[in-house]
């Protein structure tokens, strides 16, 4: 349940800021990582991760506390909210496709867009290139969709909490948080047996899943514990801004004395902590700058399928190596076919309550089916394109 108190609406506008101004560094980072710049900005889709466990874990508790909480529903709400663009994103991919690459790599974009479809590149990822750094990535316009496999394969099991925490204690939020905990203890301990591989740790579920459950524990807890104000919000606010430039440094610096892995932990709990120390600044109020990376935040979904659709058909078009106009170029193009798809998902979003997602689930299962019949099609002939 929310804290109803007088800064309740204060709290939560000002914590939206936050977070998404958070989201827009994470994916300028990924962005500018994907360009060819900041070697360590792949980071910022863990701190995705941390933000979509907490975001999420909100929002699942707030309908279990109203009683309207059902599993299947919870699946295909989230699973619909992000389908359409990946499909836009797929059908974009097997059009240029067609008139660009050379056959082999048709082939092998087929198989991306049967993945993508059905959020497995992370398991198609691991099982064919199987390293993200692999140069070959580079030219692949869906491989940056292992993490949507990632995030939806989550919700499977964070959908199983709420059942789990009803046998568990009178208060579901409190039981919630305690297995979150839990989940986040045993998915970090995985992470760090050197059993594993590095890339079944890059790409499977249970060495990441510790990055969204560390986010859903922090959701949880927000929702019985107070915000504060006063002297502990002014001593948060400083925390705040201590944290984020350390994790921005962690972002731009390479710090080779720090291995990846635990610059990859320390991102993760950086955003954690930036995200209970926003539960004590409920007297925030966000400036210019803030704003302007907030309004960036708003579109990052639009932005992280669309960007590597864009720079990996310039490279295959035109230059690996790119030019300062280029940039702007990709960077311009990006930004124009974000705010075309987001255009019409604000006609789709007008349509989608959690009443009618069963339809608009049907409304995208037969754009997939088709789609993936293409690919399918794609894979199985060895590659059909213009060039062949």
């Amino acid at each position: 349940m929310e804290n109803k108190g007088s800064v309740g609406a204060l709290e939560a506008n000002a914590r939206d800021t936050r977070l998404d101004a958070l989201k827009a560094i994470a994916i300028i980072a990924v962005f500018a990582y994907h360009l060819g710049f900041l070697p360590f900005g792949y980071l910022g889709v863990d701190i995705f991760l941390v933000i979509n466990g907490y975001l999420v874990a909100r929002s699942m508790l707030r309908t279990v506390e109203n009683g309207r909480f059902s599993y299947i529903r919870f699946l295909t709400y989230r699973v619909v909210r992000l389908w359409p663009v990946v499909l836009i994103a797929a059908v974009a991919c097997l059009i240029l496709g067609y008139f660009v690459m050379l056959p082999d790599d048709y082939e092998n974009l087929g198989d991306s867009v049967v993945a993508s479809n059905f959020f497995a590149t992370n398991i198609l990822s691991r099982i064919t290139v199987k390293n993200y750094w692999d140069v070959s990535n580079d030219y692949k316009p869906l491989m940056h969709t292992w993490y949507l496999g990632v995030i939806v394969q989550s919700y499977f099991v964070l959908g199983m909490v709420p059942a789990a925490a009803k046998r568990m204690n009178k208060d579901v939020r409190q039981s919630c948080c305690a297995i979150f905990l839990t989940l986040t203890a045993v998915s970090l301990i995985l992470f760090f047996i050197p059993y594993f591989s590095d890339e079944s740790k890059f790409y499977y579920l249970p060495f990441r899943l510790f990055e969204i459950t560390a986010g859903a524990a922090i959701g949880s807890w927000t929702t019985w514990v107070p915000s504060q104000a006063g002297r502990a919000g002014k001593r948060a606010r400083f925390g705040q801004a201590a944290v984020a430039l350390l994790m921005l440094a962690m972002l731009v610096v390479p710090m080779p004395q720090i291995p990846s892995n635990i610059k990859l932990v320390l991102i993760c709990a950086g955003t954690a902590l930036l995200l209970i120390m926003g539960q004590y600044d409920a007297d925030f109020r966000s400036g210019k700058v803030l704003n302007a990376f907030a309004f960036v935040g708003r579109y990052t979904l639009g932005i992280f399928i669309l960007h590597q659709v864009v720079i990996a058909f310039f490279r295959y078009m035109v230059r690996a190596k790119f030019t300062a106009f280029d940039v702007v170029f990709i960077v311009c193009l990006t930004v124009f076919l974000t705010v075309l798809t987001s255009t019409l998902g604000k006609v789709y979003k007008k349509g989608h309550t959690k009443k009618n997602t069963g339809r608009l689930l049907l409304a995208c299962i037969i754009p997939c089916m088709i789609i993936t019949g293409c690919g399918l099609t794609l894979y199985m002939r060895g590659g059909c394109s213009r060039r062949s």
